[in-house]
């Protein structure tokens, strides 16, 4: 505590030391470590339904039922968040932090609407980068767990899209129009593209929400997709027909194994379907990994698919190394 005429030296000038209550005047910094606002305590929704997802909303609710101003939300979740690490509540303070960083995230994109359309494009990109790497991948580092289905999904999905392209570049009774790995290229790209326009993946938290769009945003991606699809199969007709090979952006396909191309052959079309799919599955793996053992290498667009993957491995592993040192060094 600090007498009058202490205080007397710290005010304003005009202000009247006689009208301060001066005897419940801290003189020095006030610590409030291991203290807990109650009206936003982490409160559980019931048992059957509790769930970070459920935990989350109802963190949401509460925080726009007492702030009237957005910027004050992450702020206290910020606060809300030390005060849970230092008494050692770990799960709750997780929570805490990835309702700080979503909160973060939506704020930045309000806040780019009042300013020009391109600067809204821009938060708008960065935000989708960090909902897919940040957020939708790991939680912000962390869930353990979501990296590890997030791994073993994009491998697979990767490995998928190698098969399907070498089994219609490979086997002569697909037509040369049909080429079903790109297709499903161009859709995964026509999805993420109108998530990121339309700014709705900031409400997908789930990987169950990823993969179960709602009906509009299915019948949006489906046409955006086959229309790409046909200046797709437009390009390969133009170029077979009107263009030199060595003009050809979109090349034909191929994993090549020991220089040798991997496929679906007409004297054994279905023996190899299973083999064919586990090349590619390894060269998913390989290439997501970045072993790099110089055994398999891809041709065509494959090769730009194939450093997309690869860049996603490198990021997958920095966080699984993040995770691991977090849930370590507590």
């Amino acid at each position: 505590m600090q007498d009058k005429e202490d205080i007397s030296k710290k005010v304003p000038a005009g202000v009247d030391v006689n009208t301060l209550n001066y005897e419940y005047k801290f003189g020095g910094d006030i610590d409030f470590s291991y203290t807990s606002v109650n009206i936003v305590k982490l409160i559980s929704p019931p048992q059957s339904t509790k769930s970070t997802r459920d935990l989350l909303s109802n963190l949401n609710q509460q925080f726009n039922r007492i702030f009237k101003i957005p910027t004050a939300i992450p702020e206290a979740a910020r606060i809300q968040r030390i005060s849970f690490e230092k008494e050692g509540r770990r799960e709750e303070a997780d929570i805490m932090f990835i309702f700080e960083m979503r909160t973060k995230r939506k704020l930045r994109l309000a806040e780019a609407e009042s300013r020009g359309k391109l600067e809204q494009l821009w938060i708008k990109i960065l935000n989708l980068f960090e909902w897919l790497f940040g957020d939708l991948s790991s939680e912000y580092g962390t869930s353990g767990q979501r990296i590890f289905w997030n791994v073993i999904l994009t491998i697979g999905i990767f490995g998928i899209i190698y098969w399907l392209t070498i089994v219609s570049y490979s086997w002569d009774r697909i037509p040369w129009w049909l080429n079903i790995g790109i297709f499903l290229t161009l859709g995964i790209i026509s999805y993420f593209g109108h998530l990121a326009y339309s700014g709705k993946f900031e409400d997908v938290v789930s990987l169950k929400q990823l993969i179960k769009p709602p009906v509009d945003m299915k019948i949006r991606v489906t046409i955006t997709t086959l229309l790409l699809y046909a200046l797709f199969v437009g390009h390969q007709y133009v170029s077979s027909h009107f263009i030199s090979s060595k003009w050809q952006v979109l090349a034909p396909a191929r994993i090549l194994l020991n220089n040798t191309p991997i496929g679906i052959t007409e004297q054994q079309p279905y023996g190899s379907w299973f083999g064919t799919f586990l090349n590619a599955l390894y060269y998913s793996l390989v290439t997501f990994t970045t072993l790099g053992y110089g055994d398999m290498h891809p041709t065509g667009w494959l090769k730009a698919l194939s450093a997309l993957e690869a860049l996603t491995g490198a990021v997958f592993m920095a966080l699984i190394v993040a995770v691991i040192a977090r849930k370590w060094m507590r």
